[in-house]
């Protein structure tokens, strides 16, 4: 065997390992409970009798067209895991079609590109669960590979291709707008660069990928968006969750101080990296700053949403994280030392991953399922006797895992405000905090006494603590 080939054979066998270590972490990510938003969805599938009727009859920010598609084709009574598959196949599929745009920096490049987005801890978090990021991702590496293609060699195929992408994209989740806008900039500024003012070309771009898309957002925008209520969250700090974004991207953690100064470094780097871009005379710096940076910029100044969570930010992740993957192989070939910085970089952008992804498959997204089977195990009373801090959140969390814990007994589940004089046997504490620290004991309006029985954590991210507390006033439990 030739030289030539050997070294073909060890970056082939060094990428197929890459991509599979990449699935592995996202098919073990995918085996922890259900959360909240996962609950909801497949609340929502369960309420519609046709597939038409999830965009035609649920108005709701938490439904995810394509998502809510999945779960009601496989039906309402799967366990959980069959739901999060299809999104941990897109979320796959994706790291590996990044790797395929990357083909075009060489092997380095493909190699380097597959281990930011394999790796990455956001990635993998939100290519594991049952929502529409995942499908919005794929679209997205779809998408920018789709349009460099059309900009190489224009095709027919891949224009039409490009407009199945973007419609596929939306449904999937609506933030995959900032891909959208990053593209189709780039194709238009491409297109009038090349061909001028008008030609033939201009007529395909026209029609595929911007009037055949807007034309099924303006139906779905007249048939649900304009209806659709948001089920509302915490409201943070935009700077912080802007923060927690730029340095989840590469690795960084989520809580500052340490946040804040990892996107610091991040937006400088950044900025040189697209600045080498330009001066490379490529366009690609388009598409990249428009939808890692400039697009989240101009909604966030023009909307200003009052509730943010860095996962409305993943499909400019994956721009940055492009962005990275290019800088990091231009630093290996160019700069002096680069060969070092470029190993030194990349070595703490998967340390810092993993470390996070670590917490996530040994913690999950939440202890609910033993919570509820702690409280069963150790109860007193007829039946299972709950309150707690917040009645959507643990409630729908507390009825989902109840339902299928088989228990014989019965749930009475105590609202706000109306607990009985002597209380519920359990009390529920939830947190997203990543320093939760309940106390020990607390009392409730009617003066009864709840120690603390144990606590359920989660990694981050997706889901919360959950502290169960129970009524001192119970047997054994004084």
């Amino acid at each position: 065997m030739g030289t030539a080939r050997r070294s073909r054979l060890g970056w082939s066998l060094a990428i197929a390992g890459v991509l599979l270590i990449a699935a592995g972490y996202r098919l073990l990510a995918s085996l922890d409970d259900f959360w909240l938003d996962e609950i909801w969805s497949w609340l929502l599938a369960t309420r519609v009798q046709s597939a038409t009727q999830i965009v035609t009859q649920i108005r709701h920010d938490n439904n995810h067209f394509l998502n809510t598609w999945v779960i009601y084709v496989l039906g309402t009574d799967r366990p959980w895991f069959w739901y999060r598959l299809p999104a941990v196949v897109a979320g796959i599929g994706t790291v590996a079609m990044c790797g395929v745009f990357a083909r075009r920096w060489g092997r380095l490049g493909v190699l380097t590109a597959i281990l930011i987005t394999g790796a990455s801890f956001p990635l993998i978090q939100y290519s594991s669960e049952a929502r529409g990021y995942a499908y919005a991702l794929l679209f997205a590496a779809l998408g920018i590979e789709l349009v460099q293609q059309s900009i190489d060699k224009p095709r027919l195929w891949a224009d039409i291709l490009f407009a199945c992408c973007v419609m596929l994209g939306f449904l999937g989740q609506l933030t995959f707008a900032y891909a959208y806008g990053a593209l189709v900039a780039w194709s238009v500024w491409c297109l009038f660069r090349r061909h001028g003012v008008w030609s033939s070309r201009h007529g395909a771009v026209l029609v595929w990928q911007i009037l055949v898309p807007l034309a099924m957002l303006t139906g779905l925008y007249f048939v649900n968006l304009r209806h659709v209520a948001v089920g509302g969250g915490d409201e943070q700090p935009l700077l912080t969750v802007l923060a927690q974004s730029l340095s989840l991207a590469v690795g960084g953690p989520q809580a500052d101080p340490g946040a804040a100064l990892v996107a610091l470094a991040v937006l400088v780097a950044a900025g040189i990296t697209l600045v080498e871009l330009v001066r490379s005379d490529s366009d690609l710096w388009l598409p990249l700053a428009a939808g890692a940076l400039g697009l989240p910029a101009l909604v966030l100044l023009l909307a200003g949403p009052a509730v943010l969570y860095p996962r409305y930010f993943l499909v400019s992740m994956l721009f940055l994280q492009l962005l990275v993957s290019w800088g990091l192989v231009r630093l290996f070939d160019r700069a002096r030392f680069g060969k070092l910085l470029y190993l030194a970089l990349l070595a703490a952008m998967l340390a810092g991953n993993a470390a996070s992804t670590a917490r996530l498959l040994a913690v999950g997204r939440g202890g609910y399922q033993a919570a509820v089977q702690f409280m069963l195990e150790h109860g007193t009373d007829e039946q299972l006797t709950v309150g707690s801090d917040h009645d959507f959140r643990n409630g729908l969390v507390l009825e989902y895992y109840f339902l299928r814990s088989g228990s014989p007994r019965r749930l009475a589940y105590f609202s706000q405000g109306h607990w009985p004089s002597v209380g519920p046997e359990w009390v529920l504490w939830h947190s997203q905090e990543p320093t939760f620290s309940p106390p020990q004991t607390f009392r409730d309006e009617s003066g009864q006494t709840y120690s603390l029985q144990a606590v359920f954590p989660y990694a981050g991210l997706s889901g919360w603590h959950w502290a169960v507390y129970r009524n001192r006033n119970r047997p054994g439990n004084a």
